[in-house]
């Protein structure tokens, strides 16, 4: 895991990491796409309840199914009428998924995660590339490796 983090930082990456950042970084290099995900932030006004709109180029766009899904599941599988895993949550405070509303959201379906989660101030949603220490840390705890 050091190593998979050191060698990010110098810019050194496996054949499937440097696949993956590729893929990432190509889907923002679309005008559409990029429109579309910062259309999906702001037009779900909780986040997990998904949305649906039309756009004359990439039609129509229903993510409700996929989200009422995880929400139906997640306390099934993951929560204390599942497996009771234990969970961890890790956040910048400009995700849309720190909002309030949304981390209830999470502590409605996985009543273990409370007192488990940190957000991070001035950050967004991809905080392990800026906080990996911390996420590595996160995972060792709830691994019950420490």
């Amino acid at each position: 895991m050091i190593f998979t983090i050191v060698s990010k930082e110098i810019g050194i990456f496996g054949k499937k990491e440097k696949t993956a950042q590729k893929i990432f970084k190509n889907q923002f290099k679309s005008k559409l796409n990029t429109l579309s995900s910062k259309r999906l932030v702001c037009q779900t006004p909780y986040w997990g309840h998904g949305n649906i709109y039309t756009d004359p180029q990439l039609g129509e766009r229903d993510t409700s199914p996929f989200n009422r899904f995880i929400q139906d599941n997640i306390n099934k599988i993951w929560g204390l009428n599942g497996q009771n895993i234990g969970v961890r949550a890790i956040l910048g405070d400009w995700d849309p998924s720190a909002k309030p509303e949304v981390i209830n959201q999470w502590l409605q379906n996985l009543p273990q995660l409370k007192g488990h989660i940190k957000v991070f101030k001035n950050y967004a949603h991809f905080i392990e590339e800026s906080k990996p220490k911390e996420i590595a840390i996160e995972i060792i705890n709830v691994a019950g490796l420490v």
